[in-house]
């Protein structure tokens, strides 16, 4: 049996508008440039938009998604960026406790960072603006002055619908001694 998929034009509409969105800093409207580097950066992130995809039974269950975007500032205010987030469910409790697998691409002026993690979807109706969980993400590739980027990002909320985020990341050739194995 194939499983049902219940998706609106509306949803399908917002995802594709979402994954479609790009960033580049367009001084005329406030963005300023920003170039991530190769060591620690810290930058603010706030909820632009969120579609949700509910797959298979109605309501919250394996398989459902949100597809997220995230405007990146940093912390004098200046729009730097984006995040694009997709979270699915992927193991459900009988308490209602679900857990997600969480995949996210950071788009900034000079390069790209890609991050994954888990976590916990607290309410099905999570739009998260109001997660009370800080999240430590894999960080395990990046593009431009980021290339190759390996280590973390850590996202914690500050309690006003805003995360800090945090990045302790290293590329290919900056640590003596120390050798990431290729793929």
């Amino acid at each position: 049996m194939t499983p049902k998929l219940t998706v609106s034009a509306a949803t399908v509409a917002a995802c594709l508008s979402i994954a479609a969105t790009t960033w580049s800093a367009d001084p005329a409207h406030g963005q300023q440039p920003f170039e991530p580097t190769c060591a620690p950066f810290a930058i603010e992130r706030h909820l632009d938009r969120i579609a949700f995809i509910d797959q298979g039974e109605e309501g919250v269950s394996v398989g459902d998604r949100r597809v997220l975007r995230f405007d990146l500032l940093s912390h004098d205010g200046a729009l730097i960026g984006s995040q694009q987030v997709k979270a699915t469910v992927v193991h459900g409790h009988m308490a209602g406790a679900y857990e997600m697998m969480i995949d996210g691409t950071v788009i900034l002026d000079d390069g790209m960072v890609r991050v994954s993690t888990v976590g916990p979807l607290r309410d099905p109706a999570d739009t998260s603006t109001a997660s009370a969980d800080t999240l430590q993400w894999a960080v395990d590739g990046g593009t431009g002055t980021v290339a190759g980027a390996f280590r973390t990002m850590t996202t914690s909320p500050r309690g006003d619908g805003a995360y800090d985020v945090g990045f302790e990341i290293s590329c290919p050739g900056q640590e003596p001694g120390f050798q990431r194995a290729d793929p």
